[in-house]
C-alpha cells in the first residue's frame, strides 16, 4: 500500500520504494538514521544551544558514532518507529547502527520477504497492543 511505512537505515530503499518513511508516536519522521540517532543518542534536544555551540568549537567528540547509535535513547526511537511500520529494511547500515539485541528483537517481529545481495526486506507481523 502507498502509505505503508518503511523502517530503513539507507533513506534510498524507501524514498525508490515511493512508502512512507517510519514515524514515532509523536509523529516524528525517521527519514536519516544516521542524524536521527546521532540527534538523540547525543542528547541534542535536551542540551542548551551555548553547550552544543561550546561542544563544536572544542571539537570535542563525545564518542565514535556506533557508541553513540547504541545507546538507549537512539535504541528506543529505533523501537518505537517499528511500531507503525509495515516493512523493515535490514542491510548493513541497520547492523551497525542497531543492537544486536534490538536488531534480533525486529527480526523476530517480521518475516522476509526477499533478499537482495546485503539487504533483506522484511514484512512487520502484526503486534498485540
Amino acid at each position: 500500500m502507498p502509505d505503508d511505512q518503511v523502517l530503513a537505515f539507507e533513506p534510498n530503499y524507501t524514498f525508490l520504494g515511493s512508502r512512507q518513511p517510519a514515524s514515532t508516536e509523536a509523529g516524528q519522521y525517521l527519514v536519516d538514521s544516521y542524524g536521527g540517532m546521532l540527534y538523540a543518542g547525543m542528547g541534542i534536544s535536551d542540551s542548551a544551544l551555548a553547550e552544543l555551540l561550546i561542544r563544536l568549537l572544542r571539537g570535542k567528540s563525545s564518542a565514535e558514532a556506533q557508541t553513540v547509535f547504541w545507546r538507549q535513547p537512539a535504541q528506543e526511537q529505533i523501537v518505537q518507529a517499528s511500531a507503525g511500520c509495515s516493512f523493515l529494511v535490514v542491510d548493513g547500515r541497520a547492523r551497525y547502527q542497531v543492537r544486536p539485541q534490538v536488531l534480533t528483537e525486529l527480526q523476530e517481529q517480521s518475516q522476509e520477504v526477499f533478499t537482495f545481495g546485503v539487504a533483506a526486506v522484511r514484512a512487520m507481523l502484526k503486534r498485540p497492543h
